[in-house]
């Protein structure tokens, strides 16, 4: 049954094709990145609006998981968000 849910799963949101696209988007970020000196920060601005113009989009609901271990991380703990249900499943789930 997890098998199918799986699979049925990677047909709808396609999560091959979204990590090709990240991979993608990595190498153009490490490109840009290695030519940054020579750019002016518009230059570097406009590029990189660019490349996040391709963005697969996200899950969003690692969002504020993913915003609250920052936070924690850091140490600001008083500006932790309260999760829903959803969210504290796929923070546990990832």
């Amino acid at each position: 049954m997890l098998v199918a849910v799986c699979g049925i799963a990677d047909l709808v949101w396609d999560f091959g094709a979204k990590a090709t696209a990240h991979e993608l988007m990595r190498k153009a970020y490490c490109k840009l990145q290695g030519r940054w000196a020579d750019l002016s920060l518009s230059e570097v601005d406009a590029e990189t609006a660019a490349i996040s113009s391709d963005d697969p989009g996200h899950i969003e609901s690692l969002r504020w998981p993913s915003h609250n271990d920052t936070l924690r991380s850091e140490g600001y703990l008083e500006h932790l968000k309260k999760l829903s249900w959803r969210e504290r499943l796929f923070d546990a789930i990832a």
